[in-house]
């Protein structure tokens, strides 16, 4: 589905992930991309682009604007469907790091918002210079683009707490407020400022990724020894919480993941 580059500079490579380009398809494209720990964004050159719930549908139309949409930390399935090929450019980044990138960023979300789609051009992004027509993996303007909007947010508690949550994906609020000497009502609003998402969210996007990984790389592992492993009641307790955020069951979900290699990035198709 997708072609996946390593930013070339070190800058980029310590704060994104990959940077994907959409493959060539015929006729549409229809999969589903699973809870992220970060950000992504995604440039489009002329487009319609429909948001419905938790549903993003793409179309390719000249007679529109070159688009860019940004996706924040969804912690359930988000279904993505092409009725049209369209030139794209997106860009993961990892956990905390696209706040380096995009001043108040998620400032850009209404209330309980996790998707957004502006025109291009008032990111003041030339698309005719993103989209290079003569090298399709030349991503040397979109490069420069993000190095010149880097700036450094400062926000050394929230990095402790993502620390402490990657360490420990059950641990408590409480146990966070302790930890970093903060209110949790505190922790929360900062969190929701850096993130766009509550730590209880978080959290379970965290477990879900954590999930995923150790049954990927042992496949022969049972569900049943990866409830106890993940700290889990039991196995329905597993089974609940993997069906709340795919709508599959653990079985027919692990038989038809497809991970693409590239951080946490997880897609499936239908």
């Amino acid at each position: 589905m997708h072609n996946f580059y390593i930013p070339q500079s070190d800058l980029l490579s310590d704060n994104v992930i990959s940077i994907n380009t959409l493959k060539e398809f015929k006729d549409n494209l229809t999969y589903y991309a699973f809870p992220p720990k970060g950000d992504t964004i995604g440039f489009f050159e002329e487009s319609d682009i429909l948001i419905n719930d938790n549903e993003i549908i793409i179309s390719k139309n000249k007679k529109s604007t070159p688009k860019t949409i940004f996706i924040g930390k969804h912690a359930r399935l988000l279904k993505i469907r092409y009725k049209t090929h369209v030139k794209k450019i997106s860009v993961h980044f990892k956990e905390f790091t696209i706040n380096h990138f995009f001043k108040n960023y998620f400032e850009l979300f209404g209330n309980n918002e996790k998707i957004k789609v502006i025109e291009s051009k008032k990111l003041g992004i030339d698309s005719s210079a993103l989209f290079n027509p003569t090298n399709q993996e030349d991503f040397s303007y979109l490069e420069n683009y993000l190095k010149n909007n880097f700036k450094i947010t400062p926000a050394v508690k929230v990095r402790r707490i993502i620390s402490l949550i990657e360490d420990h994906p059950t641990i408590s609020i409480s146990e966070i407020s302790n930890t970093v000497y903060l209110t949790e009502r505190t922790i929360n609003r900062h969190f929701h400022k850096y993130m766009g998402c509550s730590v209880a969210d978080y959290k379970r996007i965290v477990r879900f990724n954590k999930i995923v990984s150790d049954k990927l790389s042992n496949t022969g592992k049972k569900l049943k020894d990866l409830s106890i492993e993940e700290e889990f009641y039991d196995y329905s307790h597993l089974h609940k919480f993997i069906k709340n955020i795919t709508n599959s069951c653990p079985r027919k979900f692990f038989s038809q993941i497809q991970n693409l290699g590239m951080g946490d990035r997880i897609y499936i198709k239908p």
